[in-house]
C-alpha cells in the first residue's frame, strides 16, 4: 500500500506488534510510545510532544529528547523498540540517536525499529508528508548507520507495504565483540512448518509435548508458543525447533484472536490447543457449563484429555508425553539419588538400599492436595525401613512439609528445588505419588510405578493410557467427578475435618498405604543382578576414568565428570557390588579422606 493523506497516522506500532512477540520479554523500553505502548508491560519514554495535538501523554519516563536517555542504564533492556520516531530527528543526527538507543540493549537483547519507508510514504516536502518529519529513511540507510553503532545480527529486515502499512521493520540482536551478521538473508527452508500454541501450567505443557512429538514425527519444523512459567517444563524438548516464550498477559485474552490471525500466516500448519482441556473438558468459572448439572458435564466432558489434543492437532493418538532433562540436570539428579540411597549406618557403605518415593505435594488448584498425606507417610516409614520420601512442590507447599523437616528419612525440597530439578528426579524415583500435577503427567509414559489421587478428572480423562499407574478414585463423594476447575472454595465442597477437598478426604489412607507396600514388596523381590536404573544411566554418560581399583569385594571407580560444575560435588564414586558383603571404604562425602 502507498500511504494516503486521509489515513490515520496514530498507533503505528499496533500494526506490527504481534510480529514482534518473540522479542517482547523481560525489560522492554518503548521509545516515543506516545499514548500507544506496544504492550502494557513495556516502559515508555516520551517527551509529551503529542499533547499539542490533544492527546494525553503519561510516559513512564518523561524526557526532553529521545536522543538522550540519561535515566536508562547501559545494557539494561532485553528489548528496546521505537516506532515512527527516528525520522523526526535531523538526518545527520540519526546515527547518534541509534547509538544512544542501542546503548540500552543487553548483549543478546534486541533493538526493534519500525519506520516509514521511502517510496511508499511521502518524502519531506511532498504532498501529505508529516510536517514534523526531517527525512524519510530507507532500509539500507539504517543498516549503514547501524554498522557504525555496534555488533549485531540483523534478524528481521522486511518491507511492510500491504494492507494499511507503509513502513519497514528491522530487528537487531546485540552481539558481543565487533561482528555484524545478517541472518535475515539466510534462504528460507523448504521444510514444512507447524506451530503449536499452548498457554498453561506445567501439566498442560507436558501433555502438549506428546502433540509436539507427533508433529515432529510427521516431518514438521515445529515452533511452540508457550507462556511462563509453564514453558519451563518443555524448554529443552529436542522436538521443538523454536520456543517463543510469552510472559503472563503479554497478549491479553481479548486480543488473542487478533494475535492468532497474524501468527498463523507464517506456518503451513497452526495447532491451537487453547481451551482444549480447560473450558472444553474442564469447566471454568464464569462459563455457562459451570452451572450445568453434574451428570450433563460428565456425559459431555468425560473424554481423554490427550486424545482430544491429538485429534485437534491432526496427529495419531500415540501417547508420547515426556520431560527432557539436560545432561547436567540428569547428573545432579543421579547424585541426589546416590546421596539418599547410600547407607552408612553400619559403618559400611551399601549402595541402592533405599526405596525412593517422590511425592508431589500439590497442584495448581485448591482441590489438588491429598488429605491423608501425613498418615500415609508415617505408616510407610514405620512399616518399611528402606523407604525414603522426597517431597517436592512450590514455596507454598512448605506448609505441607511442616513436621517432617527433621526426619532423616524425609527430604523436604519445596521452594528449594526448581520445577525442572523436581522433574529431572522422576527417573531416579522408585515410586511417584501425588495429585493431578505436572510431576505425575511427566511420568505417565514411563515404567516407574505411580499412584495418583484423582480430583476433578476421571480415569478416562487422565490416566486411561498411563503406564504402571494406580489411580486413587474418590469414594462416596457425590460431587465427584465434577469436571470443574476450582479457584475458590465457593464451588468446591470442603471437608470440615481435614480442610481439604471432599474428594481428597474420601480416599482411604489404608488403601494408599497398601498400594505403596505392594510396590516396595515388588522392589524387594527384584533380581539382585539387575543394574539400578540410575547407575546404568550414570555409566552411559561420557566421563574420564581417573582411577579404578578393587577394594575387597567392591569395584570402586572414581570418575572425573566432564563438567564438574554440573555435579553436586565435582567427582563421584560409582560403586559396583561384585558379591554380597563389602569391605569398609571411606565415605566419599568426607573431604578429609
Amino acid at each position: 500500500m502507498v500511504w494516503r493523506a486521509e489515513d490515520p497516522e496514530s498507533g503505528e506500532i499496533y500494526k506490527c506488534r504481534w510480529d514482534l512477540i518473540e522479542y517482547l520479554h523481560g525489560k522492554i523500553l518503548d521509545i516515543g510510545a506516545g499514548q500507544f505502548k506496544v504492550v502494557d508491560q513495556a516502559m515508555s519514554v516520551d517527551n509529551g510532544h503529542h499533547e499539542g495535538f490533544g492527546h494525553v501523554i503519561k510516559p513512564d519516563y518523561l524526557v526532553k529528547t529521545a536522543a538522550q536517555l540519561p535515566l536508562i542504564g547501559d545494557a539494561t533492556m532485553d528489548c528496546t523498540l521505537s516506532s515512527h520516531l527516528l525520522e523526526h530527528f535531523p538526518e545527520d543526527q540519526a546515527i547518534y540517536v541509534l547509538r544512544e538507543w542501542f546503548r540500552t540493549v543487553k548483549v543478546g537483547g534486541t533493538l526493534c525499529l519500525y519506520l516509514p519507508e521511502k517510496g511508499v510514504y511521502p518524502d519531506v516536502g511532498e504532498y501529505g508528508a508529516n510536517p514534523d518529519h526531517k527525512f524519510t529513511p530507507t532500509r539500507q540507510q539504517v543498516i549503514d548507520w547501524m554498522l557504525k553503532v555496534g555488533a549485531w545480527d540483523l534478524e528481521v529486515d522486511e518491507s511492510r507495504s500491504e494492507g494499511n502499512e507503509y513502513s519497514f521493520l528491522q530487528v537487531y540482536r546485540r552481539l558481543p565483540g565487533r561482528q555484524n551478521l545478517f541472518s535475515c538473508q539466510k534462504p528460507k527452508s523448504a521444510e514444512k512448518t507447524a506451530a503449536c500454541f499452548r498457554v498453561g501450567a506445567f501439566g498442560d505443557m507436558l501433555q502438549a509435548s506428546s502433540v509436539i512429538k507427533g508433529l515432529k514425527d510427521d516431518g514438521y519444523v515445529v515452533t511452540v508458543y508457550a507462556s511462563e512459567p509453564g514453558c519451563q517444563a518443555i524448554e529443552h524438548d529436542p522436538h521443538i525447533d523454536k520456543l517463543i516464550r510469552q510472559e503472563k498477559d503479554m497478549v491479553p485474552n481479548h486480543l488473542l484472536g487478533e494475535f492468532w490471525d497474524v501468527r498463523k500466516k507464517r506456518y503451513d500448519k497452526w495447532v491451537n490447543l487453547s481451551e482444549s482441556v480447560e473450558s472444553t473438558l474442564l469447566s471454568i468459572p464464569h462459563r455457562i457449563t459451570y452451572k450445568w448439572p453434574k451428570e450433563t458435564r460428565h456425559r459431555l466432558m468425560n473424554h481423554n484429555y490427550l486424545e482430544v489434543q491429538h485429534e485437534l492437532a491432526g496427529v495419531p493418538h500415540i501417547p508420547q508425553v515426556r520431560f527432557y532433562a539436560t545432561e547436567s540436570e540428569k547428573c545432579l539428579a543421579r547424585n541426589r539419588r546416590a546421596e539418599i540411597g547410600r547407607d552408612w549406618s553400619s559403618g559400611y557403605m551399601k549402595e541402592n538400599t533405599r526405596f525412593i518415593i517422590l511425592w508431589s505435594l500439590a497442584g495448581s488448584s485448591i482441590h489438588k492436595v491429598y488429605a491423608g498425606m501425613d498418615e500415609v507417610m508415617q505408616r510407610t516409614l514405620d512399616a518399611h525401613p528402606e523407604a525414603h520420601i522426597v517431597l517436592v512442590g512450590g514455596p507454598e507447599c512448605q506448609k505441607l512439609e511442616a513436621g517432617w523437616e527433621d526426619n532423616p528419612r524425609v527430604t523436604c525440597t519445596s521452594g528449594k528445588w526448581s520445577i525442572r530439578k523436581s522433574l529431572a528426579f522422576i527417573d531416579q524415583a522408585d515410586l511417584i505419588i501425588g495429585p493431578e500435577t505436572g510431576i505425575l503427567n511427566a511420568a505417565c509414559c514411563l515404567p516407574v510405578p505411580k499412584i495418583i489421587f484423582l480430583s476433578h478428572s476421571t480415569e478416562e480423562n487422565l490416566t486411561r493410557d498411563w503406564i504402571n499407574t494406580t489411580a486413587m478414585v474418590p469414594q462416596n463423594t457425590p460431587c465427584y467427578p465434577c469436571h470443574m476447575m476450582h479457584l475458590t472454595w465457593d464451588s468446591c465442597k470442603r471437608d470440615d475435618r481435614t480442610g481439604t477437598a471432599a474428594c481428597q478426604a474420601s480416599i482411604d489412607p489404608e488403601t494408599v498405604a497398601q498400594a505403596i507396600a505392594s510396590e516396595i514388596d515388588a522392589w524387594r523381590s527384584r533380581d539382585d543382578g539387575e543394574v539400578p536404573r540410575y547407575e546404568a544411566e550414570w555409566n552411559a554418560l561420557p566421563h574420564r576414568e581417573v582411577s579404578r581399583k578393587v577394594v575387597g569385594d567392591m569395584l570402586v571407580t572414581l570418575n572425573d565428570v566432564t563438567n564438574p560444575s554440573d555435579t553436586a560435588f565435582g567427582a563421584s564414586l560409582v560403586i559396583q557390588m561384585r558379591m554380597p558383603g563389602a569391605q569398609q571404604v571411606a565415605d566419599p562425602r568426607d573431604e578429609t579422606q
